[in-house]
């Protein structure tokens, strides 16, 4: 399967507010360019969202804060606006989503995060900074991280946290469910094609750059086969049929030889099911319509009857393939004119 990576150096980054306390002496700062860059980055179409969670030793994972977008401030958290007490909590949780990232990808995630722990005694510093950071491997849209905190006494929590070397590895869109259509064709004795029109999720694809396609049972009227294969970002097969339609049949004459009857003669067409006879007595065939089937695709020849006597009549007739349910109905042949006896 073909890999496009697209790799940026920094995503996103959650800075402290300027109120965030200074680390201890002995406290690993994070280095400016390498650790922590001052601008953020952010891709066009994808975006981070992220949220923290306090969690405690009973189970319970209570919300802080949340965002989206390249900059949220955690600094100062008052467990005790939490409803949590200052020996409950063990850990923090940073969940982060990716937004808007196709289905077909999936993506590794580097998170870097940076806490600043203060006690219940009066908000003095407790303890020093310390680094937590996670590879997540991707499994498409979602990701976590947890910094274990082992101090017994936590009041007051700064939290920062940084997204870097984001790595999406985009794989073949799968084209099974693309919708395939072709334009129908009048049956000429050779196998035909059509123009295909193959969308998926609303977007046209094209041919030779995302997919292939070849025909079958493709030469007499019905339904033929289009077989669509993914090419280029595209993987799998679909399909989707066109009309292979009868030829337009040839009448002969159409003659009343008997009161209320008119006989129609075409020449014999076998390459369908049957055919339709439509009469009207106005030419745009909608004033005294009546429409016959011949079921015998040997027939050359039909007789309606219990027509109107004097009455002038439109005549015309076309061929139909049955394929299931369903008719599939060739071109009307010209019309004739006709007075009923």
């Amino acid at each position: 399967m073909n890999i496009k990576r697209i790799t940026t150096g920094l995503l996103a980054a959650l800075m402290l507010a300027a109120a965030v306390a200074m680390p201890a002496d002995n406290a690993p700062a994070f280095v400016k360019g390498t650790d922590i860059t001052a601008s953020a980055v952010s891709l066009s179409e994808r975006d981070v969202r992220s949220k923290l969670y306090i969690v405690c030793k009973d189970g319970r994972k209570v919300y802080v804060a949340g965002g989206k977008g390249s900059m949220f401030s955690t600094s100062g958290i008052v467990l005790k606006n939490y409803g949590v007490a200052a020996n409950e909590v063990v850990a923090l949780q940073l969940e982060a989503s990716l937004e808007d990232l196709p289905d077909n990808c999936d993506a590794t995630l580097n998170i870097g995060g940076n806490y600043s722990i203060y006690n219940s005694s009066g908000g003095n510093y407790f303890s020093s900074y310390a680094r937590g950071s996670a590879q997540i491997p991707g499994s498409k849209k979602f990701y976590n991280v947890m910094l274990t905190i082992n101090d017994t006494d936590v009041a007051k929590i700064d939290f920062l946290a940084e997204y870097r070397n984001l790595t999406v590895e985009q794989g073949k869109i799968d084209i099974s469910n693309a919708k395939v259509k072709g334009i129908a064709r009048t049956y000429n004795g050779k196998a035909q094609d059509t123009q295909t029109n193959v969308t998926l999720d609303g977007k046209t694809l094209m041919a030779g750059v995302d997919y292939n396609f070849r025909f079958s049972n493709n030469t007499e009227p019905g339904f033929a086969k289009i077989i669509v294969t993914g090419i280029g970002d595209y993987e799998g097969t679909a399909t989707g049929t066109f009309e292979i339609c009868p030829k337009q049949v040839k009448v002969k004459k159409a003659v009343s030889t008997a009161k209320k009857t008119v006989k129609l003669t075409w020449k014999k067409s076998t390459h369908c099911t049957g055919f339709q006879i439509v009469m009207a007595t106005s030419a745009n065939y909608k004033s005294g319509k009546k429409v016959v089937y011949v079921k015998k695709n040997t027939s050359a020849a039909k007789t309606i009857k219990n027509l109107k006597s004097g009455k002038k009549y439109y005549i015309r007739i076309r061929a139909y393939k049955k394929v299931g349910k369903q008719k599939i109905y060739g071109r009307y042949s010209k019309s004739l004119t006709v007075k009923c006896k």
